[in-house]
């Protein structure tokens, strides 16, 4: 019996062969990532959202609302049950990514301000 054999590229998150494209001008942009576990553990979600937001260099990528909030999580994945503080206040993980969306903070910015034409 032969092996069956992937080719790399096909085993990779990433087709480095094609350049990704960064640019939403349309589309406001919010990450809430696991700055750190109060377990002391890392996984690699952790710091693949960073590489990814790391990646936006200008506001204006994401409709001029580009924001990437640090959350201490109870686990390596656990956003919204971990903490975080918004505005001088803490917050649930949940609750402030629910505050994100419906402006409950900063109207302004919040995803239902940029409603679809």
């Amino acid at each position: 019996m032969g092996s069956f054999r992937v080719p790399e590229a096909a085993r990779r998150v990433a087709d480095s062969t094609r350049l990704p494209s960064f640019n939403y001008p349309n589309t406001a942009t919010s990450g809430w990532l696991c700055e750190q576990s109060q377990d002391g553990n890392y996984n690699n979600s952790m710091f693949q959202g960073e590489l990814f937001y790391l990646q936006f260099t200008s506001q204006s990528q994401a409709a001029s609302s580009l924001s990437v909030n640090g959350v201490t999580c109870p686990t390596t994945e656990d956003v919204e049950l971990g903490t975080t503080t918004v505005g001088g206040s803490n917050y649930s993980g949940s609750q402030a990514i629910i505050n994100d969306m419906t402006g409950a903070v900063n109207p302004a910015t919040a995803c239902s301000a940029f409603a679809r034409n």
